[in-house]
Order: C-alpha cells, then structure tokens, then sequence
C-alpha cells in the first residue's frame, strides 16, 4: 500500500485551510532493504494524517492531530501532514500534533512529514511528472510540531522531517525556517531534532526541545550516511546510465556544424539519392521518389504556420530541418553548446544533463539545460544519441519549453528537427549521409514491395 491520508491519497495541488482531528493512519505491507541500499518501490510508503503524498504545488495554514501507524516490516515516508512533501513550491503555517508508531524498522520519518525537497533544476521532473518547482532548497516556513514517536530501529527520523529523496540523479534538499519541534522520539537510529538528513539543506531560525530515549536529542540535524532513494523512475542504475551516455554523448559530438539539408539536396548529389531509389522502385519512379524524401525535411515553416499548413493532412507535411532563432552553425564541445550567426555569437551557455525526453513518443534522447537566466529560446536542448560516427550528422531541438519540445506535430516547435552537419565532413559523409537516410526512410515501401 502507498499513499495514505486523512483527507486525500495523492495530490499535486494546492491544500489550504484543512483540519484533521483523532484520526489514526494505517500504512501496510512490507519492505525489504536486506541489500543495504533503502529504495522505495511503492510498497508501505506515505501515510499522513493530512495527505498521504503530495508532489507539487502548496501546503498551507492546515492542522492535523491523531496517530500514523505501520506495523509491516520497513515502512518509509511517515508523518503528520503528510508522508510526502516533494517538489512543493512551500509548506507553511501548519500545524501538528501526531503519534508514529512502527514496530520493524522504518525510514523516513518525521513529525511534520516523512520526505520533502526539490531539486536544484527547478523543473527537472517537468518532462516526466509534469511538475515544475518554483523553490530550491524547498521551503518550510512558520510550522510548529508536537510529535511522539516509537519507532524501534527506524533510520531517516526528524523531528520535523524525515529526510530528502534521491531521484533523477540528485538528492532534493529543503530550507526550514522559523519551525518549533517539541516532543519525544524512541528507538530511532541516529535521529535529528529538526531533521534527520539533510543533504545540502538549510536549517535556521528553529527551536527543537526533543527527547531521544529520555535524554536530551541536542543534534539539530541526524548522522544519517545512507541514501534515502526512490525506485519510482525505474532502477537507479538505469538513470545512471542515462546520465552517463549523455555526458558521453556532449563529447561524442564535439566539434561545429551546418544544416545538413541544404548541402545534401544540392543537385550536384542527385545520382546519390537516385541510386537507393531505383533500387527500391524502379527507374520510372526514382526520381519522383528522390524528390519525394528531399521535400520532406526540406521545409522552412514550424510552428503554427506548419501546423495551418500541415495539420488538416490534405497536402504532403515537410519538415523544417534548419537551425532556427537566427543561428547559422552550432558548436559543441562538452559543456559548453553556442550558436553563431554570419560569424557573430548568438548564444553560448553551459549546460547539464536533466532526464531522458521523447518526442512525440517516437525520437527518444537526452535533455539538457543551462541555468543562465538570459538563454531565453536557447535554455533546453533536447539531443538525439546521434553521433557523426554512427550517423553521420546529428539531430536536436532547441528551446525555451520543456512541454512543447515534446510535440512532434503540436505547438510552437511543430514540424521542426534541427538535423546538423559537420563543417569539415568529406564527400564519403555527404555520400554515407544521403545514402543512411534513403535507406532508412525507403524500408517501409520495401517491405509493401516485398509484401505485393
């Protein structure tokens, strides 16, 4: 079971003015953290007395009393207004008075809530969760904790919070301020009277007046050296092979390129494009057929223009392969992605991998982000994982929004793929180039062949 509250399971909104008075939250099932690693796979997670999880938007001026129990083996996420505060843009002015009880274990565990944080990259869980964060570290501000709890054994424990949470490459951290914490905390491993981790978090302007097994819990902040992590976006192992390629993948195409379209449907290489096409369709309809996948990503319209052009589907849809916002050649090398115009820089920024993104749920790639706040049309780069050696040329968009580099046939980006071409390719590349693209875009007409 995950996801337990008194007023609400889940919530991605605003939650203002509640009241929850003598209730008792039961959280179910049973963990197993016997690796040594603590990861949530949605199984005996999130119980509070206001909400169970809530991952965006606000928390404010609400009150809870009564009691959150887990009697499973390992619950995580346990608290009085909620199990889970992630990616909030603020929790304030609540109020809490709660008993927690676990009897076998437990992590993240606190007299507020059990979990909460953002991330540094406002919107790193944007493209996924569709959840944009205002806030980092998140905030917690003017909230007073009166809080009991048994909880043999359990690692993560705070008076006020549990911990933050490890996910999308990153541990989120939070920023408490003007918080009072008073109460009693038993059998908790290494337990913070504020918090018990926290990670590159803030803590200031509090007063915490807890007891740790009858003595005096004098650490504002719990020794806590294990990660707590979330299972939620698929093995951690996974997200850190993504991570990897696509730093690999900012190296692998180092170096400046053009738009690859306007070099290669120079008529000086149509016998290049004819040659795959009458070997598919005969010589009567090559050339009809050559021209046919050069008008198709040879267009010079996107967005609402392609789409009024485009979208009834009465006519033959092109792609605008250019480079757009007045930028002639791009330039990678590493970190650091800029543009030129004419010779002139457009843009230049340092950028950083932020999750795997899609377009259209067809093109799968890497999504990358500068925090310069001037990048305006230039903040995102969404790069597919190719590379001059695997196909000759690249294939990438470039923006200011998340949501609409996502949209093959939608939106401001609409029937735009920026293809890029090296500045110093050779003739045997224009020659692999022109004949990848044949190939791979004449395989279905093939296969009709084959079919008929």
């Amino acid at each position: 079971m995950n996801c337990t509250g008194g007023i609400a399971g889940g919530n991605t909104g605003s939650v203002t003015d509640c009241a929850v008075t003598g209730t008792t939250i039961h959280v179910l099932g049973d963990n197993d953290f016997s690796s040594g690693r603590i990861i949530q796979e949605d199984v005996a997670e999130c119980g509070g007395l206001v909400i169970g999880g809530s991952f965006g938007g606000v928390i404010d001026d609400c009150t809870a009393q009564g009691t959150v129990m887990a009697e499973g083996n390992e619950p995580v996420g346990l608290g009085d207004i909620a199990g889970c505060l992630e990616m909030m843009d603020h929790v304030a002015n609540c109020t809490a008075n709660v008993e927690i009880y676990t009897f076998n274990g437990g992590h993240a565990i606190g007299g507020l809530c059990g979990y909460s944080g953002t991330h540094s990259v406002g919107d790193i869980a944007l493209a996924t969760e569709g959840v944009m964060t205002t806030a980092y570290p998140g905030i917690i501000d003017n909230c007073a904790v009166t809080v009991k709890m048994d909880v043999p054994g359990a690692t993560h424990v705070g008076g006020l919070v549990g911990t933050g949470l490890y996910y999308y490459g990153e541990e989120t951290a939070f920023k408490i301020s003007n918080c009072v914490v008073n109460g009693e905390i038993v059998g908790a491993v290494t337990p913070g009277a504020v918090a018990g981790r926290a990670e590159n978090s803030v803590i200031e302007s509090c007063e915490a007046n807890v007891m740790l097994d009858g003595e005096a819990l004098t650490d504002e902040i719990g020794q806590t050296e294990t990660m707590y992590e979330s299972g939620d976006q698929g093995e951690d192992e996974a997200s850190d092979d993504d991570a990897q390629a696509a730093a690999q993948l900012l190296e692998d195409v180092k170096g400046t390129y053009t738009a690859l379209f306007p070099i290669i449907t120079n008529p000086a290489y149509d016998q290049l494009w004819l040659d795959p096409c009458v070997a598919v369709v005969g010589e009567d309809m090559a050339a009809d057929v050559a021209q046919m996948l050069k008008d198709a990503c040879n267009g010079t319209i996107y967005g609402q223009e392609a789409m009024d052009a485009f979208g009834d589907g009465t006519g033959s849809a092109q792609f605008d392969c250019l480079f757009i916002n007045d930028v002639d050649q791009i330039t990678f090398d590493g970190a650091v992605i800029s543009g030129t115009h004419e010779g002139e820089t457009v843009f230049s920024h340092e950028y950083a991998y932020v999750s795997p993104l899609s377009l259209g749920g067809m093109m799968d790639g890497y999504l990358y982000e500068t925090t310069d706040e001037d990048a305006g049309e230039f903040r995102y780069f969404f790069m597919m994982p190719d590379t001059p050696v695997t196909t000759y040329h690249l294939e990438f968009r470039y923006g200011s929004d998340i949501d609409a580099l996502t949209q093959y046939a939608e939106g401001p980006y609409a029937y735009w793929l920026a293809a890029g071409f090296p500045v110093d390719a050779d003739e045997s590349m224009i020659e692999n180039v022109i004949t990848l693209f044949c190939e791979e875009n004449l395989a279905e007409l093939a296969a009709m062949n084959d079919a008929a």
